[in-house]
């Protein structure tokens, strides 16, 4: 069952979005938005759009059934068009609706990875725990720091997630209010765990490129002995 389902980088990278996604529909439907939040959302859904629809292109190409292909995977097109640039309140709440629906769909996906795959399911972590929170992490601190401090605009927050994820910590910029505070030490630790999780992810693949190479040897030299033996 393990060999029969198995998720690629790139839907790993499509799943991880996804749930972005849902993180940022959740939020705009919560909270007031600040006008960076809101450039630095819209930006970031044009993103997923366009990784959403490459990839949809991409299994349409290699698609044997492309007339079956299009109508099982219809709702995915449509919910990897950037519905932030149409107008109309009505086209951007169904487009949201779309996406929800799609959403669902990869989350069926994602649990039955996550059953048979217990091992492999530290890979997925990796993905999902890098893109939310290189993704969410400026949308947030913006949101605790807009009308304080230095981290007030989109560049400036990006910079700020890059350095806090990767605990460089340059100093140049940091949270004043108590809030932002307490959200960059989460930041912070989640960087800890995902480069904690890369370095399991590296040693698994270290052994296991070793146990290949080990295993091919010893095939190899098994016609050799069996030779020797019939001598």
């Amino acid at each position: 069952m393990d060999e029969d389902i198995n998720l690629s980088p790139v839907e790993m990278v499509v799943l991880s979005m996804t749930v972005f996604v849902v993180f940022s529909l959740v939020l705009q439907e919560s909270i007031t938005i600040n006008p960076e939040m809101g450039r630095l959302l819209f930006w970031m859904d044009n993103v997923c759009c366009v990784v959403f629809l490459s990839e949809w292109i991409y299994r349409f190409v290699h698609a044997e059934k492309k007339r079956r292909f299009v109508l099982r995977n219809f709702i995915d097109l449509i919910a990897s068009i950037p519905f932030g640039w149409l107008p109309g309140l009505k086209a951007l709440r169904l487009m949201r609706l779309v996406q929800v629906i799609r959403i669902a769909g990869s989350v069926n996906r994602f649990a039955t990875y996550c059953r048979y795959n217990s091992i492999q399911t530290a890979r997925f972590a990796f993905f999902i725990l890098f893109t939310l929170l290189m993704m969410t992490g400026p949308v947030l601190i913006l949101f605790f720091e807009y009308d304080s401090g230095s981290i007030n605009t989109t560049e400036n927050a990006l910079w700020w997630t890059y350095c806090t994820v990767t605990t460089i910590g340059y100093g140049d910029l940091y949270p004043v209010t108590t809030g932002g505070r307490i959200f960059t030490v989460f930041v912070s630790l989640g960087g800890i765990g995902m480069f904690g999780i890369l370095s399991t992810l590296l040693i698994n693949y270290v052994i296991h490129i070793n146990h290949e190479k080990n295993s091919n040897q010893t095939e190899r030299e098994l016609p050799k002995e069996d030779r020797e033996h019939g001598l």
